[in-house]
């Protein structure tokens, strides 16, 4: 067999190829072993004959001196890890740059270390002596590592005394270096194949996240090789760091076209939620703080410093937000007052809320819910003061020593009976205030009126200040039409004699203050009507009434003065009186004829127009119509003309339209618009203040254009 060379001369070979020499750059610890120390040592070792294993991995490097670190070769730079700045997110994964040192570490180390680290001991049948045994046969040097809890906490030793070594060793599942000394590297950094490594003060090679004396954080991957960059992104087993080119991490705040949170603790940057100086911000799933609404399983509100908004929110509408449920879509408690969002997340107000129980709440302007009476849409409603959410009282209620009943949904009754008591049919009549006041039974839809002790009473009796009719002998309310005395009454539903107007049946009656049913003429309010004589009923349309016509419109009110009905005027006088001869333009007409059947008169003192249809003497008025005359110092000509030419719009200015010509230039036309439109200019009418012409309404001109032929006499006074 060939020499069998020990194995720390086959680790140094193996290193020495991977690694090189490394530049002597860290003073103490990272001096090379001397040439001649090594081959004193290769040849001490040669012969001794050592063939067992070593528990540790030499590999040669120039090292770096314990009280060293990479901050030496830090560049002058002008790092602030408060507030972050601008960097690209691009960087390599720290992890690969690291994986063949791994490898090669894995490779030269034993598979086994400690105190059995010689495999060729001595035999169990010799006597020993210390280490050597005690037979012929020399003994082999014993290799082992001493640990202690005190610095130098890891040593190399040969025989049980310190021995110098170089490279990696692993121990107790920790890896440590070892600088051409017995003693493991001790917090320090090392420099190995390229990459920095820190020792911490027990030697440890560190890997994650650490920090240094002076504060600062460093990361290191699994390998223990520290990560660099160059002020900006380098991703590191799974997470991303935010790294300076000497390997110091930044943390806090970070801007990279966005805002990134780097842990104060790891360095490595936050995605989802994180909790920063008391408030909540929240990542997205590259590490970019966001703002505004996001949704995370509820609807949060991220302010534009990327804070997350609690409590109320206005944005178009007022919103509540919940530190851990986001957007309010129910109710919300607000230092003991109540307010209740829509599931759109706006907080209702000035409206109904109906609750999980069926309940309504009252949701006021400012969003509160109110309690006490409320009124709405000319209903009364009890919100309960003694419950937080204050919603509406249903059935009988006693408020202020008086009882109320409410509906299912807390209308208050009023103006009705109200079965209190549903086996007995025991009612009580709701007054127009609520208060439940008199008694009554209610059986087979029938109001049976009775005293406090439940016997029937008999005649007019008056409840809540309204009169009511007991039948004698049964005593039901009398419902509906009722003589008495030779006189009618009307009844409503509930008992109550009805006053003023009522509709039933298709028709209007007039009931007087004792209720009693009106007839004939009737005036309500300055206004006549005419009732008929027998049954009462309202008339409307054209009556005759001691051979005098008159006309009621469709309410009833008596017309006067001008009416238009079907498809003629009419002129009623003061009186309500149809008097053909009443008016004086009517009178005026008939002592004129026309070239055709129509006539036109326009009276510029009261400014007015009437055309008529038929020939003199029997001219009957078509239209009559408010118009516009001649300014005093412009006036409208006056006298007989016919209709001549006629246009569909003219003016400088300002357009006319539909005029048509009765003398010279003097029209018929409609009140004056901005020219080439249909806004108007000036629409007043009634009035003395055009240049001659007669103004009209657009569709008054309209009609005089679209019917009135050439040759129409024209009279103006």
């Amino acid at each position: 067999m060939g020499t069998i060379l020990p194995d720390f001369f086959y680790m140094e070979t193996v290193f020495g190829q991977r690694e090189g020499t490394m530049r002597n750059k860290f003073g103490k610890c990272s001096q090379r072993a001397p040439i001649p120390l090594l081959l004193a040592t290769t040849m001490l070792l040669l012969l001794c004959g050592a063939s067992g294993s070593l528990a540790f991995a030499a590999e040669p490097s120039d090292g770096a001196d314990k009280q060293q670190t990479p901050l030496a070769e830090e560049q002058s730079q002008n790092l602030n890890d408060d507030a972050p700045d601008s960097a690209m997110k691009s960087g390599t994964d720290a992890v690969s740059e690291q994986t063949q040192d791994a490898q090669s570490r894995q490779k030269v180390n034993p598979s086994s270390t400690g105190s059995n680290a010689n495999t060729n001991g001595a035999s169990k049948s010799g006597s020993t002596v210390g280490n050597v045994s005690a037979s012929s046969t020399p003994a082999k040097p014993v290799y082992d590592y001493a640990k202690s809890d005190k610095s130098p906490h890891l040593t190399y030793t040969k025989d049980g005394k310190p021995f110098k070594t170089y490279g990696w060793a692993q121990v107790g599942g920790s890896w440590y270096w070892f600088n051409n000394s017995p003693y493991a590297s001790e917090d320090c950094w090392q420099r190995v194949n390229g990459s920095w490594y820190h020792f911490d003060a027990a030697g440890v090679m560190q890997t994650g996240t650490y920090a240094t004396a002076d504060g600062s954080l460093w990361h290191s991957n699994s390998s223990g090789a520290m990560i660099t960059g160059n002020n900006g992104w380098v991703r590191s087993e799974g997470h991303w760091y935010w790294v300076a080119p000497n390997g110091k991490l930044s943390t806090g705040w970070k801007w990279s076209n966005g805002w990134y949170w780097l842990d104060k603790k790891t360095g490595a940057m936050a995605t989802g939620w994180e909790k920063v100086g008391g408030s909540w911000y929240l990542m997205n799933g590259s590490g970019k703080m966001l703002t505004g609404w996001q949704w995370r399983g509820a609807w949060f509100y991220l302010n534009g410093s990327g804070s997350l908004h609690t409590g109320w929110l206005w944005d178009n509408g007022w919103y509540w937000i919940d530190e851990n449920s986001g957007m309010a879509t129910s109710w919300v408690n607000d230092n003991g007052t109540w307010y209740h969002c829509a599931k759109s997340g706006i907080m209702q107000s000035n409206a109904w809320v109906l609750d999980e129980k069926g309940l309504w709440h009252w949701a006021g302007g400012n969003g509160a819910m109110q309690s006490g009476w409320v009124y709405y849409k000319s209903i009364w409603y009890y919100l309960d003061p003694k419950d937080a959410r204050h919603p509406t009282v249903t059935g009988t209620k006693s408020i202020a020593g008086k009882d109320y009943q409410f509906n299912s949904d807390g209308a208050m009754n009023a103006n009705k009976w109200v079965v209190v008591n549903a086996k007995t049919g025991k009612a009580r009549y709701a007054s127009a205030s609520g208060a439940l006041t008199a008694n009554a039974i209610i059986k087979n839809k029938s109001i049976v009126l009775t005293n406090e002790k439940g016997t029937p009473l008999s005649g007019w009796t008056k409840i809540d200040g309204r009169q009511f009719y007991a039948t004698p002998d049964s005593g039901k309310a009398a419902i509906g039409w009722l003589k008495i005395k030779d006189t009618w009454y009307y009844f409503n539903n509930q008992g109550a004699m009805q006053i003023g107007w009522v509709y039933t049946g298709g028709a209007w009656y007039l009931l007087g203050s004792n209720g009693a049913m009106r007839t004939g003429w009737q005036k309500v309010s300055g206004t006549w009507y005419y009732l008929d004589k027998q049954s009462g009923a309202m008339y409307t349309g054209w009556l005759k009434d001691g051979g005098t016509w008159y006309y009621l419109y469709g309410s009833g009110a008596m017309a006067t003065g001008w009416v238009y009905v079907g498809g003629a005027y009419y002129y009623l006088n003061s009186s309500g009186a149809w008097d053909p001869n009443a008016d004086p333009m009517y009178r005026k007409a008939q002592g004129y004829s026309s070239n055709t059947n129509w006539l036109i008169l326009c009276d510029t003192t009261r400014n007015q127009v009437c055309i008529y249809w038929g020939s003199k003497g029997n001219w009957k008025l078509q239209k009559n119509w408010t118009c516009t005359t001649g300014a005093w110092d412009t006036p409208t000509v006056l006298g007989q003309y016919t209709v001549g030419a006629k246009g569909y719009v003219f003016g400088s200015g300002f357009s006319c339209y539909y005029y048509t010509q009765f003398y010279g230039n003097y029209l018929f036309h409609s009140v004056t618009y901005y020219q080439n439109t249909f806004n108007i200019m000036d629409g007043r009418l009634g009035m003395n203040l055009s240049h001659g012409c007669v103004r009209l309404q657009i569709d008054n001109a309209k009609w005089i254009y679209d019917n009135i032929p050439s040759g129409t006499k024209v009279v103006t006074f």
